[in-house]
């Protein structure tokens, strides 16, 4: 049982994912970010750091952000990101249990790891065996959330992900704050290669060169209703 309060950081947590993701430096790209419904959000572009400060992100939690990062590292910047670690997937607009089994329908490989978010998401990943270069990795990416019908906006190499661990932190329509760590629900560990995962992953019109900007990004799409595999139910 967690008996870490807000806004205490799971150490051990944080470690466990960067692991899984191939991290081996102390370098990691930190973004903080008020919440959606926090009215302190308009305007703010939120807070970086370059370097894992557990007293630094406690902080920022302690202010109302939450905690997310770069998932393939190499800076803050699209350009900046030379090779890549995972492909991932996110919804907010399925319950919980099919976010989880969502891979099992689709037939995909079985995921690295999972996170529940602590809101409305399971953050899914399959982690490369060795890195990959962007021009290989957004086309993947690409196609992955096309067929997936996930979050198309997190498609760019620089794309921040939340941090596992870390709180979320939501409103209640009262105006209490709700926190809710970020933590791990499945871990297999496994890697793959492009040419393991591309069979399971059509290639789409959408796959093709990276975006650098999210700038004008619709994220508006129809949701479809997945029918879970009979050994899901």
């Amino acid at each position: 049982m967690n008996k870490l309060q807000f806004p205490q950081i799971d150490q051990a947590s944080v470690r466990n994912q960067l692991r899984l993701l191939g991290y081996q430096d102390k370098q990691v790209y930190l973004r903080f970010f008020y919440p959606s419904d926090d009215p302190r959000k308009q305007g703010d572009k939120g807070r970086k750091s370059n370097y894992l400060n557990w007293q630094e992100i406690e902080r920022y939690q302690r202010e109302g952000r939450g905690v997310y990062f770069v998932i393939n590292g190499g800076g803050h910047k699209n350009e900046n990101v030379k090779m890549t670690r995972a492909i991932f997937y996110e919804h907010d607009d399925l319950p919980k249990e099919l976010q989880l089994n969502l891979w099992q329908t689709l037939n995909l490989p079985e995921p690295t790891f999972q996170l529940d978010t602590g809101g409305k998401s399971i953050h899914s990943y399959w982690v490369f065996a060795q890195p990959i270069s962007t021009e290989q990795w957004c086309p993947l990416q690409k196609d992955l959330l096309e067929f997936a019908d996930a979050d198309r906006s997190i498609k760019n190499p620089a794309r921040d992900m939340r941090l596992a661990g870390a709180w979320h932190i939501s409103t209640k329509e009262m105006g209490q704050p709700v926190y809710n760590q970020t933590q791990s629900v499945t871990t297999s560990g496994h890697n793959y290669t492009p040419e393991q995962l591309r069979p399971a992953i059509p290639s789409t019109e959408q796959g093709g060169g990276c975006r650098v900007s999210g700038v004008g990004e619709n994220k508006t799409r129809t949701p479809h209703t997945y029918t879970p595999n009979p050994d899901q139910l």
